[in-house]
């Protein structure tokens, strides 16, 4: 079987090299474009995510094209509105993925805000895996307990089912109990602001 080859920063440039010219021949001919780049090709090639609308409307967004344009304007329409009621002398950590700590750092660049990105590594499928949604508790427990003890832990519901369970099988009220650091958030960008104020009002 012949073994398929790590996508790295190279190859994702490579790759939107190739999609450019599709997307601009779709709009030319069409009116709009409907050739899309996953977002895993712009954060790991290092270019900007691109603005709304090359998204049209995010008519992909169950396919996960344009999650990190939606959760980046999310905290930003949200830091806008709160940022005179936020504290930038305080801290909290944020659960990520190592793919998923560029947009985390991005919120961080923007807002001025002190959010402490943890950069999770998936030992549970591979550590060549480094998106969010298959993240497991367990390897985020290995990370936490090297944290101070004074600092809330966001982390994301997207580790979680529609039955609210981890991929290894924790609930979670057991995520909860677990740490008393620990504070689950949603998946909306706006979700890191609110929770940054609320854990430091």
């Amino acid at each position: 079987m012949q073994k398929i080859k790590e996508v790295d920063k190279d190859k994702a440039q490579e790759i939107l090299n190739i999609i450019y010219p599709f997307k601009e021949r779709a709009k030319e001919e069409y009116g709009v474009n409907w050739v899309y780049a996953a977002d895993e090709l712009f954060l790991l090639s290092d270019m900007e995510i691109p603005k709304r609308g090359y998204y049209n409307d995010f008519v992909q967004i169950e396919n996960g094209i344009g999650i990190a344009r939606k959760f980046l304007d999310s905290a930003n329409i949200s830091y806008t509105r709160l940022k005179d009621r936020l504290d930038k002398k305080k801290s909290v950590y944020v659960i990520t993925s190592v793919l998923g700590e560029k947009v985390i750092l991005k919120i961080k660049e923007k807002t001025d805000l002190n959010i402490i990105s943890v950069a999770v590594e998936n030992e549970f499928f591979g550590r060549t895996v480094t998106v969010s949604g298959l993240m497991t508790f367990n390897d985020i427990k290995r990370k936490i307990r090297k944290l101070k003890k004074n600092i809330s832990i966001l982390i994301p519901g997207i580790i979680f089912n529609n039955d609210g369970i981890t991929l290894d099988g924790y609930t979670k009220k057991q995520v909860k109990q677990s740490d008393p650091r620990i504070v689950l958030t949603g998946n909306k960008g706006r979700d890191i602001i609110r929770s940054f104020r609320r854990e430091n009002g």
